[in-house]
């Protein structure tokens, strides 16, 4: 009688090659199906993110001096700034419209006071905030146009700061002061008296509008708050020549305005900025972070 031959170990050697075949097979699919779904959700959050920030831009910024008329005064005059958020699935996205008329223009301040006299403004304008930006300049080359007497050497905010992260030019609270509320590059210099707070008035009429003058104009506008620049520097009983540099730097309109959009989302935040001005030209600037 022939003797059987012992398998099972050879069968148990297979089973466990299978097995291992299997779970490593599995480990496979469960890591790409894994991988799969972090990028189909990478790609949803950056498709959310874009069309988020661009229906923003899209809805705020046109409509953005009537964003500003719409809400009522304070005491010490109508609103530069108006903040709102919207919830978008998962993130949240802060719309901040801002008066870039009723801010002081760095390059009409570097204009008129040089670069020392510049300088000091920005440390002036930046006295009550509790993030104090320091000053980096680097001013750009322009040509001279006689069209244009204030040139445009700034253009924007890295050029005058060391900044680092925008976190340190607008944020989404309601008390605390950036340097972008009181701060332009793209005004073209003058300086909507109906909205400017009085650091701003200050810094641009220096050397023309003493303090008490600033305070007279401030309650005008206060008490009347239609009154135009020409009926409020007449009750000011300026000299003609005072009167008209303060022309000269002031309107009670605005044409230039800009619209922070702050995406944030579970683990980080993403920044951008759109200026437009457009009275006679129509232009815009974009900045990503």
């Amino acid at each position: 009688m022939r003797p059987v031959p012992h398998n099972s170990g050879f069968v148990l050697i297979v089973v466990l090659l299978v097995i291992v075949t299997a779970a490593t097979a599995l480990a496979a699919t469960v890591r790409y199906s894994c991988q799969q779904a972090l990028t189909a959700a990478e790609r949803m959050r950056r498709l959310q993110l874009r069309w988020g920030m661009l229906s923003c831009r899209a809805v705020c910024l046109p409509r953005a001096e009537l964003t500003l008329q719409d809400r009522p005064a304070t005491d010490s005059g109508p609103l530069a700034r108006v903040h709102r958020s919207v919830k978008l699935g998962d993130m949240t996205f802060h719309v901040i419209v801002g008066d870039e008329q009723a801010k002081a223009d760095v390059n009409l301040l570097a204009a008129r006071r040089g670069r020392r006299g510049l300088i000091e403004a920005l440390r002036m304008l930046q006295l009550d905030q509790r993030r104090v930006l320091q000053t980096r300049l680097k001013p750009i080359a322009v040509k001279p146009n006689p069209a244009n007497p204030i040139p445009a050497v700034y253009g924007s905010f890295e050029q005058l700061f060391d900044v680092g992260h925008p976190s340190k030019l607008v944020g989404t609270g309601r008390i605390d002061r950036y340097a972008s509320d009181r701060i332009t590059c793209w005004s073209r210099g003058r300086v909507n008296f109906k909205r400017a707070d009085r650091r701003v008035l200050r810094e641009v009429l220096e050397g023309i509008l003493n303090e008490t003058q600033i305070d007279a104009l401030i309650r005008i506008r206060r008490d009347v708050p239609d009154c135009t620049l020409n009926e409020a520097l007449g009750q000011l009983d300026l000299k003609k020549p005072v009167r008209k540099a303060a022309q000269s730097l002031l309107t009670d309109m605005s044409w230039c305005h800009s619209l922070w959009i702050v995406a944030e989302g579970r683990s980080r935040k993403w920044y951008q900025l759109h200026v437009a001005r457009g009275v006679i030209e129509n232009e815009e600037w974009s900045f990503a972070w």
